[in-house]
């Protein structure tokens, strides 16, 4: 009977994702809160707050303080980097209805693939008639993420040249919300290192299946 012979394979990005990972690498195209792409350069004591109205870069991010006027002021806070990130939105004791938001954004570098922007939440909300939010942005566009205190997982999808970033928002100046953001990650260029381990196992997969042709002659 005539031996079989072996099958042929195609390797498939995804698949060489997966042989990295099993050679001690990661699946990349990712990157952690305030790492390059996203490096945040935080203040020298970690915490930065604002109460007027502007803009103000933290390396990679910006943070976009909108309607300052009633003593509300918005805090960004590095002091746990690089595992977390934590804005504020807080208020004077002055009511009024204006509306406020402060987002915190960053820009997808144009050379790297689509992806997601992934990260856990933890939101606290001080809010007896839900005015204030937790969104995301992209591209000037927020989308709520929730409305009510409480934490989860969240994703989204990007593409290269994307503005994306996190917003606090409140409709009344007596209502005070935080959110703490960890295991951010965002599409990024894989690091040396991680091409290597890459390129290494590939070699190794397509070493093995040349033996087994080999093998199977």
């Amino acid at each position: 009977m005539a031996p079989a012979k072996a099958q042929s394979r195609r390797f498939t990005p995804a698949t060489m994702a997966t042989v990295a990972l099993a050679a001690g690498g990661k699946t990349a195209l990712a990157a952690v809160l305030f790492d390059t792409p996203y490096q945040v350069n935080p203040p020298a004591n970690g915490v930065n707050t604002q109460t007027v109205s502007g803009t103000e870069g933290f390396g990679a991010w910006t943070a976009t303080f909108a309607n300052a006027s009633g003593g509300r002021s918005r805090t960004v806070d590095t002091t746990a980097a690089p595992g977390s990130l934590l804005l504020s939105l807080s208020t004077s004791t002055i009511f009024s209805g204006v509306a406020d938001t402060f987002s915190f954004t960053a820009t997808v570098p144009g050379d790297v693939p689509s992806g997601l922007v992934s990260f856990d939440y933890d939101y606290t909300e001080s809010d007896a008639d839900s005015s204030t939010f937790f969104a995301y942005t992209k591209n000037g566009t927020p989308q709520t993420i929730t409305a009510t205190t409480g934490s989860s997982a969240f994703s989204f999808a990007v593409d290269p040249g994307d503005t994306f970033g996190f917003v606090l928002g409140s409709s009344y100046y007596f209502n005070n919300s935080s959110v703490t953001i960890t295991n951010f990650n965002a599409p990024a260029v894989p690091e040396p290192a991680a091409l290597m381990l890459l390129a290494t196992g590939f070699a190794g997969v397509v070493g093995l299946r040349h033996r087994r042709r080999t093998t199977a002659v």
